[in-house]
Order: C-alpha cells, then sequence, then structure tokens
C-alpha cells in the first residue's frame, strides 16, 4: 500500500492504532518529497484537517486502511460518521 500512496498521494490525514505503523512504511517508500504526512486523533480532526489542505477540485478520498473498531461499532458507524462531517461542511 504504501508504494502507491507515495504515487498518488498529495497529503495523507492518519489516525486509530495503525497510523504509525501507516506512517512509518509510507515513510520507509518515500520517493516523493511533497507528500504531508498529519496524524490525528479524531475524525472530526481528519475532515477538519481535509478541508484545511484540499484545493479546489482536489480529490478527498475517505480509504480507512484497517479496522476502526476502538472508535466506532462498526464500518458503516465510521462511513455514516464520517458522511454527517462532510456533510456539514
Amino acid at each position: 500500500m504504501a508504494e502507491t500512496v507515495c504515487q498518488k498521494v498529495k497529503h495523507l490525514i492518519l489516525m486509530g492504532v495503525t497510523a504509525d505503523k501507516i506512517e512509518k512504511a509510507v515513510l520507509d517508500n518515500k520517493t516523493n518529497e511533497s507528500i504531508q504526512i498529519y496524524t490525528c486523533k479524531t475524525l472530526e480532526e481528519v475532515v477538519a484537517k481535509a478541508k484545511e489542505v484540499a484545493t479546489p477540485k482536489e480529490i478527498v478520498l475517505f480509504s480507512p486502511a484497517s479496522a476502526s473498531f476502538d472508535m466506532f461499532k462498526n464500518f458503516a458507524d465510521r462511513g455514516i460518521q464520517f458522511k454527517n462531517l462532510v456533510n456539514k461542511l
């Protein structure tokens, strides 16, 4: 996953228990010096950071890379909460 992230992503916003592992994998494979990595504690912070760093007409992709049972009931709950936060923007 890290190689593709390094090739395609400008801003990587991480949260959850696997954030450190994902960040390390990306940094170990990083060939694009312009990729920016941010770590957030909550989904609200993630959405706020995405709004802050995204430019007009840029794609913002919410792509959970691992389970997040420590933060959400299940994948549907996570998606609903994300959708609600985005709709509030």
